[in-house]
């Protein structure tokens, strides 16, 4: 697979995840009460944002010679 390819599949994974992760936290802190301060909610929130991390990690790895030309170069 191309690295576009790839490109599309990790971003719509880090969508999802993002929101998995803002969504639990909302839920954890500001949800139902019966829902508030749950384990469960406890721990989509910590899995969604292990899994943000990683698929951040891998788009700056694909990403790395767009950065590198236009954020880390010098300016004339």
């Amino acid at each position: 697979m191309k690295k576009s390819g790839w490109l599309r599949i990790i971003n719509i994974l880090l969508l999802i995840a993002f929101l998995g992760a803002a969504i639990g936290v909302t839920i954890y802190l500001y949800g139902p009460e019966s829902l508030r301060g749950t384990e469960v909610i406890y721990q989509i929130h910590r899995i969604s944002g292990l899994v943000f991390i990683f698929l951040a990690v891998a788009h700056i790895w694909l990403n790395w010679n767009w950065i590198r030309i236009n954020v880390l170069s010098r300016k004339k």
